[in-house]
């Protein structure tokens, strides 16, 4: 974490304002402690220096890798509320159990599971340990109808439609994170490298 980035409470986290304040400054003791005022910035040792770099913050929720594990189902429902409501995205829920019709769903125990299951049939099936992972899934899939609804509306004669439905999607994501915009501007590069735009069926 840089030394100019403080520690700020976040509303989104799982664990209370106490939770979050003591377990910082257990895993972060040399660190500005914003409760006393007291500064011992450079005088962490190497270890807990290193520690401190894998601690950041993204928009209004935050996570490490010694808490990510800590982020139960309540608290990702309440991201995916609030990412839904930054790009205007439909509000359907987020299911954690197989609903039959191919609706994802979300299993949390040892690690996050992304499933897709239809009439009994798991067709997909994906595990991370990371919430920015299991996030990005998640809004991958929402993005992608939501770019489909919009080129359907906005087709061009004459235009590949995924010229349209690409741009935007890369958009909607890069509403959330600049990463996510890349990683989806990548993927598409790969699939055009492929399969290149042809007009001629727009």
């Amino acid at each position: 974490m840089p030394q100019a980035m403080r520690f700020a409470l976040s509303p989104l986290s799982p664990l209370s304002a106490r939770e979050q304040t003591e377990s910082y400054h257990h895993f972060f003791p040399f660190a500005p402690d914003e409760r006393t005022g007291d500064n011992q910035v450079g005088k962490e040792p190497a270890k807990i220096a290193q520690l401190r770099t894998s601690y950041f913050f993204c928009d209004d929720y935050w996570m490490s890798d010694a808490f990510s594990q800590r982020s139960d189902l309540t608290a990702i429902r309440r991201m995916v509320t609030e990412y839904r409501r930054q790009i205007g995205a439909p509000n359907t829920p987020l299911f954690e159990t197989p609903q039959g019709d191919g609706s994802p769903y979300v299993e949390v125990s040892d690690a996050y599971y992304f499933i897709v299951e239809e009439r009994g049939i798991e067709l997909n099936r994906q595990k991370t340990v990371e919430v920015d992972e299991l996030l990005f899934w998640i809004f991958d899939g929402v993005t992608l109808s939501m770019s489909s609804d919009f080129e359907l509306r906005n087709r061009k004669p004459g235009e590949d439609s995924r010229r349209q439905l690409f741009a935007k999607q890369e958009a909607l994501l890069g509403q959330l994170s600049a990463r996510w915009r890349e990683r989806k501007l990548e993927e598409h590069r790969l699939i055009l490298t492929r399969h290149p735009f042809n007009d001629a069926l727009g």
